[in-house]
């Protein structure tokens, strides 16, 4: 007898494995529970930056109220005696627990109550994805509601473009008697937000979900109408930095498809890249500033952002370990601080990064033998997805601060990845090897597993 990942006692790893998958594959009892993906869905078309509620002075917006009383049963779903331990769970652990750790640290209880909220976003929107979003049916459930906010998202940025103004802002701020945030311009137009805190917000969303969409769906007309939708979202936003995630997934897409018959293509892709990268650091003498000043719509944007990540370097350098928590600089570039590894770095040190990169990379480890194994193309091409979205949150992050909503996601889009990964694990424990093309179909349009069939 061996005992479960988690801890809990179970059959031996064969039988477990086989049980696992196939509760992943059954619908009546791992298909997303609808109201769970509202749930964690709804604070997408809530704007945060105006809808708040103030508990026990603890300030909550709707999307951390949603997601809050979602977390103890997905913590008793994974510690049941089919689900396995994953080493991202370790990583997303331990930015959680750092994030605490190094802000009370620093300012005491003061800063337990906005360094508490921004852990259990992070960890939230991981464990709920973990536990509800499991298996073919589990994202599937996922996918199909995110495409009705979606699709809402980005009606509301048209509303923007079209009236001049943060329309949904406007009328949230008008309704709650609080301020509305400012209107944002580039080029002369408005810069459509939709519901998130900031264009640039809306921007990176539109475009990971241009990538999630553009590998789950299985029509190329639903797929081109999709992913074009999406971008146009992207368009509407004005942002350099989710333009160039963007037409990094669109690349990365095309690559895949066009060398498939290729074993070794993602590795030669990143040989190619690290020499491509080492070449321009050895022959421009500040690579970073390049880029951030030739790669952005606004030259002036990227100049300030140069700014930005010199004086952070001289202040992470002065308290490297636990940062300064919530602390004010005075300074104008570090009052707001447009890269996500910086500010994370600047509040509570650099090991809260390095957590934080650890928990994206371990989630996307390859699984040996899971790929022969599985007979579902659909999960082997969701787990490319998903991978290479995790990539796009950490490219885009670097002319990003994720806050709000788009912090929780990004925690979600771990959580899946990370599930992903141990759906494929249980594959590769079974011995038997399935032949099948494409997964079986049911009536109603979902996957099914060959533990199924």
């Amino acid at each position: 007898m061996s005992r479960g990942i988690y801890g809990v006692s179970s059959q031996s790893a064969y039988h477990r494995s086989a049980d696992m998958v196939i509760a992943a594959s059954n619908p009546q009892s791992s298909r997303a529970n609808t109201l769970v993906v509202w749930l964690v869905l709804i604070g997408l078309i809530i704007p945060a930056a105006e809808v708040q509620v103030y508990i026990a002075g603890a300030k909550f917006t709707v999307a951390r109220l949603a997601i809050i009383p979602l977390v103890l049963p997905a913590l008793f779903m994974l510690f049941g005696r089919t689900r396995r331990f994953v080493l991202s769970d370790l990583f997303v652990w331990a930015t959680a627990m750092w994030i605490v750790a190094a802000a009370v640290y620093v300012n005491g209880s003061e800063a337990l109550s906005s360094a508490g909220a921004q852990a259990i976003e992070i960890i939230g929107g991981y464990m709920v994805a973990r536990a509800y979003f499991f298996g073919p049916n589990g994202l599937q459930g996922f996918l199909s509601v995110l495409k009705v906010f979606t699709l809402a998202a980005i009606v509301l940025a048209m509303a923007d473009f079209a009236s001049g103004r943060l329309v949904t802002h406007g009328l949230f701020s008008s309704l709650l008697g609080v301020p509305a945030i400012v209107n944002q311009a580039r080029m002369g137009t408005i810069r459509a937000a939709s519901t998130f805190d900031h264009a640039i917000l809306f921007g990176a969303f539109c475009a990971v979900v241009a990538a999630m969409l553009l590998y789950s769906e299985t029509n190329v007309v639903r797929r081109i109408l999709w992913v074009g939708f999406c971008f146009f979202g992207v368009m509407l936003s004005l942002s350099s930095s989710s333009l160039m995630g963007f037409a990094i997934m669109l690349g990365t897409y095309s690559y895949g498809a066009l060398t498939k018959q290729f074993p070794w293509r993602w590795w030669v892709c990143w040989i190619v890249l690290a020499i491509f990268v080492l070449a321009v650091m050895g022959v421009i003498n500040n690579p970073l500033g390049w880029i951030l000043s030739h790669l952005t719509l606004e030259p002036e944007s990227g100049y300030f952002r140069l700014l930005e990540w010199n004086s952070a370097f001289f202040q992470i350098s002065q308290s490297p370990w636990t940062g300064y928590a919530f602390f004010d600089f005075g300074t104008v570039e570090l009052h707001s601080i447009d890269c996500v590894w910086l500010a994370l770095s600047l509040r509570y040190g650099l090991p809260v990064i390095v957590f934080l990169f650890l928990a994206n990379v371990t989630s996307v480890l390859p699984v040996k033998n899971s790929r022969n194994r599985t007979g579902d193309p659909y999960m082997t091409k969701m787990s490319t997805a998903f991978s290479l979205i995790l990539v796009m949150f950490m490219f885009i992050g670097l002319t990003v601060h994720y806050w709000n909503y788009m912090w929780i996601f990004w925690g979600v889009c771990i959580g899946i990845r990370a599930s992903l990964r141990e759906y494929s694990m249980g594959a590769a424990a079974q011995p038997v090897r399935y032949s099948r093309s494409m997964p079986n179909e049911s009536a109603n349009g979902r996957y099914r597993s060959p533990a199924q069939a």
